[in-house]
């Protein structure tokens, strides 16, 4: 075995601290001053918020008194209108029900024409099979004749197929069958 003299090994040195190069020096007095400012800012903020609150004497929570005239001749009580039932605020409502349901209107009478249809309603006049398939509509009382992947005017309505008596229609992501006489409103 062979003797070694400790004296002979060079410690090496070790790297210094990145907060002792100037580098570091920097980014320590960048980050001392961004945490200044944010607790100015928050105590500015606190003061603020004090001063803008509305005080009470008491101490306690503000204090707010109602006052209402009658116009009638029969003298009343103030009293606050009553909340409606949360059934009737918030609707909850069946994501995988069709958002578009399929409405009647009554086909014209006597051998006319003309239909007078609500604007933004969709209505199936008839379809016709031959020679190509094809489907009538009135659309803001314009009436269009539409093949089948076709879309109904600038309407969100798109037709997928078209059979004897009724159209398969695309509405966003509804699929809604019309037949001849039939309407869909928004």
């Amino acid at each position: 075995m062979t003797d070694t003299n400790f004296t002979d090994v060079q410690q090496t040195a070790r790297p210094a601290g990145f907060f002792s190069t100037s580098t570091g020096k920097v980014v320590l007095v960048a980050i001392v001053a961004v945490v200044l400012l944010a607790a100015v800012g928050v105590a500015a903020y606190m003061f603020l918020i004090g001063t803008l609150a509305p005080s009470s004497s008491t101490g306690g929570s503000p204090q707010v008194t109602v006052t209402s005239t009658v116009t009638s001749g029969t003298a009343g009580s103030a009293s606050a209108p009553a909340e409606p039932p949360l059934s009737e605020t918030f609707i909850l409502r069946n994501v995988f029900a069709p958002t578009v349901k399929p409405s009647i209107v009554a086909a014209p009478t006597g051998g006319g024409s003309s239909v007078t249809v609500p604007t933004n309603t969709l209505y199936l006049v008839s379809t016709q099979l031959t020679p190509t398939k094809t489907a009538t509509f009135i659309w803001n009382n314009v009436t269009y004749v539409v093949a089948e992947g076709g879309q109904v005017g600038t309407s969100p309505w798109k037709v997928l197929t078209i059979s004897e008596g009724s159209v398969l229609m695309l509405y966003g992501d509804s699929q809604v069958t019309l037949t001849s006489g039939q309407s869909v409103g928004k």
